[in-house]
């Protein structure tokens, strides 16, 4: 009998085997191969509780789901220059409703970002897929209406030869998960 152990046809999911696809005007230029790291989405559930006194003395606790909110993922992109993916995210914020204008004073006053802005740019849905030992999805993730958060562009250092990595929270309305039904 075959166990998770010995089975010749199991195949797990791996960390490694991923794609993250964007589809925003600006964004669509990032390739997935740049993208290093992606924390798949997480879910806090609020849970009320209530407390029922029976009898006068004891009481009996009960618990019930009240809502739902996700938690802003966060992805790391490697800048090789070739595409300029700094270029790629200011060009993102500016497309997004960001702007700098200096008046007399010379203080700067910013432009409010918009969703819609981020809508374009980004893109209305980043998709993550889990990917087989062949290249072929097996799971795909949608985070849909994706608004960045923070980008941290990367630290600069003498001392090292790393890549410059650029960390994105992006924070989104909903996840949705479609699993492809596997061949046996």
């Amino acid at each position: 009998m075959a166990t998770f152990w010995n089975d010749p046809q199991l195949d797990p999911k791996r960390a490694f085997r991923w794609r993250a696809t964007f589809v925003g005007s600006d964004a669509q230029h990032i390739s997935p191969f740049h993208v290093t790291r992606f924390s798949k989405p997480s879910v806090n559930v609020e849970v009320k509780e209530f407390i029922t006194i029976v009898d006068g003395s004891s009481d009996i606790r009960e618990r019930e789901p009240r809502g739902l909110t996700w938690n802003p993922v966060t992805i790391t992109i490697i800048d090789t220059g070739s595409p300029d993916v700094t270029s790629i995210l200011y060009k993102t914020l500016l497309s997004s409703g960001y702007s700098t204008k200096y008046d007399t004073k010379k203080s700067i006053k910013s432009a409010s970002l918009t969703k819609a802005g981020f809508g374009k740019s980004l893109g209305k849905v980043i998709y993550v897929d889990e990917l087989n030992a062949e290249g072929q999805s097996i799971s795909k993730w949608a985070l849909h209406e994706p608004l960045i958060d923070t980008i941290d562009f990367g630290t600069l250092d003498y001392a090292s030869e790393e890549f410059v990595e650029i960390t994105l929270q992006i924070q989104y309305d909903v996840a949705t998960y479609k699993a492809t039904p596997r061949k046996k």
